[in-house]
């Protein structure tokens, strides 16, 4: 499993997350380097929504 759930629930449990105000981040990769970088500073990420449809 890739995520916080299986694939065939996937949008229906981000859905119910989302519904609530939880929002699942995915697919981050190398947070390490994001450590390694502000040596342990506190930090902000800023995420967005990305609406792709049609692939």
């Amino acid at each position: 499993m890739n995520g916080a759930q299986e694939p065939a629930s996937h949008l229906r449990i981000d859905q119910h997350c989302a519904d609530r105000g939880v929002f699942i981040i995915e697919n981050l990769d190398k947070l390490d380097l994001v450590l390694e970088k502000v040596s342990n500073k506190p930090f902000t990420a800023y995420i967005f929504p990305v609406n792709m449809s049609g692939f």
